[in-house]
C-alpha cells in the first residue's frame, strides 16, 4: 500500500479516507487502479488548500480510476472511497461510486461534518463528475432533473443503506453537535486547544458506538488523528496509536 488513511501537509490541510460501498461497487472488478490511500496521499501532497486537495482527489479518481485489491493477499476485497478534507477556512467531503464517479460537498464555515463508511452526502452537492447525474438516471437510480439526493440514489450496498443516521455515524454527529453547542453557548472556548483536543480524543475512544474498533468485524483501531487548524497560525496535530 502506497499512501495513508489520514494525514496532513505543511500548508495546514488535513484529510481522511474511508471505505464505502455503493450500488456501483460491483463494477470495480479486480483491475489494479489507484487505491483511496494512494489518492489521499497525492491530494495532500498537491493541495495547498482543502478545496484544491478535494479537486485533486476528484480529478485523480476520474482520470485514473479507483479499485483493485485493497488488502495484501486478498485481491477480491475492493471498495469505493469517501474523503474529508479541511483547512482553517473550509472543508469538503468527496464521495465516489464505481471506478471513476465522484461528488463533492462543501462544509460551510461554522458548521461540522463527519463521515462513517457509507455514502453521506444528501442534496448538498457542490460539484460532481460531468455526466454522472445522467448515468445514474439511465440506471434508474435517480430522476434526470430536480434535486439529487446522492445518498438515496447510490446507498444500495454495504451497511449504510438506511437514510437516517445510526450507529457510529450518529454517535459521531451527536458528539460534534454537542461540542458546537458548547462553543456557541460559552461552555467551551475555541482557543482552548488542550480541552478541545482531549474532548475529541474522548470521542475517538467511544467503543460502544463502534467509533473505536475493538475487534469489531475482525478489525481493531490502530491509530487516530486530531488536528488543530487555527486561522493565521501553524497547525498542530496529535496522532495516537494502539
Amino acid at each position: 500500500l502506497w499512501g495513508c488513511e489520514m494525514g496532513a501537509n505543511e500548508r495546514g490541510v488535513v484529510g481522511g479516507n474511508e471505505a464505502i460501498w455503493t450500488s456501483l461497487a460491483g463494477e470495480l472488478g479486480s483491475e489494479a487502479r489507484l487505491l483511496g490511500m494512494d489518492i489521499l496521499r497525492l491530494a495532500l501532497e498537491r493541495g495547498p488548500t482543502a478545496r484544491d486537495a478535494a479537486r485533486v482527489c476528484a480529478e485523480l479518481t476520474e482520470a485514473h480510476g479507483q479499485g483493485g485489491g485493497c488488502a495484501d493477499g486478498d485481491s477480491d476485497w475492493t471498495y469505493e472511497n469517501g474523503y474529508l478534507f479541511a483547512d482553517a477556512a473550509e472543508a469538503f467531503v468527496v464521495e465516489t461510486c464505481g471506478p471513476r464517479g465522484w461528488v463533492m460537498e462543501r462544509v460551510e464555515p461554522g458548521s461540522f461534518r463527519n463521515i462513517s463508511n457509507g455514502a453521506s452526502i444528501r442534496e448538498d452537492v457542490f460539484e460532481m463528475k460531468a455526466g454522472l447525474r445522467e448515468d445514474l438516471a439511465r440506471r434508474g437510480l435517480c430522476a434526470p432533473e430536480g434535486a439529487l439526493d446522492w445518498k438515496a440514489a447510490v446507498a444500495g450496498a454495504g451497511g449504510c443503506r438506511a437514510l437516517e443516521l445510526s450507529g457510529r455515524e450518529r454517535a459521531g454527529r451527536d458528539a460534534l453537535a454537542a461540542m458546537a453547542r458548547d462553543l456557541r453557548e460559552g461552555r467551551a472556548r475555541p482557543e482552548d486547544l488542550p480541552g478541545l483536543a482531549r474532548r475529541m480524543m474522548g470521542v475517538l475512544r467511544d467503543e460502544d458506538s463502534g467509533i473505536c474498533f475493538r475487534d469489531l468485524h475482525g478489525f481493531c483501531s490502530t491509530g487516530s488523528q486530531v488536528s488543530w487548524l487555527p486561522p493565521g497560525a501553524a497547525a498542530q496535530h496529535f496522532f495516537t496509536c494502539a
